[in-house]
């Protein structure tokens, strides 16, 4: 068996002291604050909290490719950020993408919760794999099945549809073109949305972003 180094955690101080997530940073956490990432070597980072003098546990939620753990931090990020906000530096601006103020919040549900989101992450990475191999037998499927792995391959139009809460600044960004695009035209296909998001700073690009919209209800299928 492989030795397992990489993939997607949490983490969290277990003393009441304020410290600084890194070194020079100005952004202080303690117990009442949690950080979701992802790493190419958990042992490596545990080691760096060590080194800035920090008491944290690392918990791993998943083990996966590096790459991948990359990508899947996007959506990781995006459920905390619908649940909490992001830990102020002490002259009131956040400089952290990370590090949340999650209080006494059960971090057991938490993770639970974030394995979760992956496991939709792992479900539509699929769909998407097997679009070819899957298309014969979906030509005598209902349309209501169709899964946002296929969402590129199919003619369906979108309005906007739940207000989303986004803190994170390049989700802003791209959501604001998309919110102005639609609140001009009131409807646009799939592909049509991704354009719009073209030059979106993830891995997973804008067409992620589209299908993680989707996926909130953020971007709301029109019926025919």
């Amino acid at each position: 068996m492989s030795e397992r180094k990489s993939g997607l955690y949490i983490a969290y101080p277990k003393t009441n002291r304020l410290r600084p997530t890194w070194h020079n940073q100005k952004t202080l956490v303690n117990h009442q604050h949690t950080k979701v990432g992802q790493t190419a070597n958990f042992d490596s980072t545990r080691n760096r909290y060590r080194q800035v003098g920090h008491d944290v546990v690392v918990k791993v939620l998943v083990y996966c490719a590096a790459e991948h753990a990359k990508a899947a931090e996007y959506s990781l990020l995006e459920e905390m950020h619908s649940k909490f906000e992001l830990v102020p530096c002490p002259d009131g601006r956040v400089r952290t993408k990370e590090w949340f103020a999650t209080g006494d919040y059960d971090r057991v549900a938490l993770a639970m919760e974030l394995i979760e989101v992956f496991k939709r992450i792992e479900r539509i990475e699929d769909e998407d794999n097997n679009d070819d191999d899957n298309a014969a037998a979906e030509q005598g499927e209902s349309a209501t099945r169709a899964t946002i792995g296929r969402l590129e391959e199919t003619p369906m139009r979108y309005r906007l549809g739940r207000t989303p809460k986004l803190t994170a600044p390049r989700n802003e960004k791209t959501w604001r073109r998309i919110e102005e695009k639609l609140t001009a035209t009131r409807e646009a296909e799939f592909d049509e949305l991704v354009r719009w998001c073209t030059g979106h700073d993830h891995p997973r690009g804008g067409k992620g972003f589209v299908k993680y919209c989707i996926e909130k209800g953020w971007l709301t299928e029109i019926a025919e």
